[in-house]
């Protein structure tokens, strides 16, 4: 008797501590399946939004994980970072539309578009590497994302759409590669700290506002030849000055600010090469009477970092670079202040 009442006092114990443990209730990802691929369309579970470090899973229920759908993360206000699997392709309108609290995204590298407002408002995101595989960065992807300072973009992508990076206040510095075509109306407006831009050179269409209110740039350089559509608007309220090429055409009838010559050369003669302590050469040019001179040791990183800033008296200035020893290799680039 004494037993089993020892007993049965044990197991309403028992009972009792496995009641008073917290309910645990797993996340879920939202889903729809398509002709054996997964899109993922939202969030469940508890909390309601998701928080911290969210990680795309590659495969749910043994099928693949290809889309993230529209709005499917919109408005998680405590997601932090995103890593998203190498098989997703796509990225939907709005999928992290306002995730105030985002800083850092890696994004597939078999994504093939960045959707429209996908990173829109994202005020907290700094920086954002875009994969070689996007072709098109969508309409205002990444507008208000107020402290992004840097974009890398690839090339491969050929369209920039409206608004793109509209209103990233801290953007300091993009280069167009030579696979952009387009670059839509108001895509940098307001990139109050966007100081200069390089474009590649098959840019053709420049949308209206494209670079208005960029208080701060000084120089915006073409590499190719004039954009066939391309008003005065495009630069509203700049000051900066437009650069072109030699052997570039359609300049006499540029509808923007009056473009100059840009014609930096590294001359070869016994200034170039080798000297005690640096490596050197002398910088001659048409258009412009300071040159900076950026460096850079990696050139699919493009990670440019300016080294000297010359002033050119009578044409020409001799840069040196003391520090090109403690590197195996160093590329040079030119632009004008």
């Amino acid at each position: 008797m004494k037993r089993g009442f020892m007993n049965k006092n044990w197991a309403i114990i028992t009972v009792l501590l496995l009641l008073a443990l917290p309910v645990v209730v797993r996340a879920q990802y939202i889903c729809t399946t398509n002709g054996g691929e997964i899109t993922i369309t939202g969030y469940t579970g508890a909390p309601a939004l998701p928080s911290g470090a969210l990680t795309i899973p590659s495969t749910t229920n043994g099928l693949p994980v290809k889309k993230i759908g529209s709005s499917a993360f919109a408005y998680s206000y405590n997601i932090t970072t995103v890593t998203i699997p190498n098989g997703v392709t796509n990225i939907g309108d709005c999928a992290f539309q306002q995730c105030t609290n985002l800083v850092s995204v890696v994004l597939s590298s078999n994504v093939t578009s960045i959707g429209a407002c996908v990173f829109y408002g994202c005020t907290a995101l700094t920086n954002m590497t875009i994969p070689n595989s996007v072709v098109n960065i969508g309409n205002q992807a990444y507008q208000f994302c107020s402290r992004l300072t840097s974009v890398t973009i690839p090339n491969g992508v050929t369209n920039i759409d409206h608004a793109a990076f509209a209103a990233c206040d801290a953007l300091n510095s993009v280069t167009i590669p030579n696979s952009i075509i387009s670059i839509g109306g108001a895509a940098f407006q307001n990139c109050f700290n966007l100081t200069n831009i390089v474009l590649g050179s098959n840019v053709t269409n420049i949308g209206d506002y494209a670079f208005m209110g960029c208080t701060a740039m000084t120089a915006i350089y073409f590499t190719g030849n004039a954009p066939t559509a391309c008003d005065l608007n495009v630069f509203q309220g700049d000051n900066a000055k437009i650069y072109y090429r030699p052997n570039t055409t359609g300049w006499g009838s540029f509808t923007g600010p009056t473009p100059i010559l840009w014609n930096p050369q590294a001359r070869n003669d016994a200034t170039f090469g080798i000297s005690t302590n640096w490596f050197g050469f002398t910088i001659t040019n048409a258009g412009s009477p300071t040159i900076i001179v950026d460096a850079c040791t990696n050139l699919v990183s493009g990670a440019w970092v300016p080294v000297s800033t010359n002033t050119l008296t009578g044409g020409q200035s001799y840069f040196s670079d003391p520090q090109w020893t403690n590197y195996p290799g160093r590329f040079y680039r030119f632009r004008a202040q």
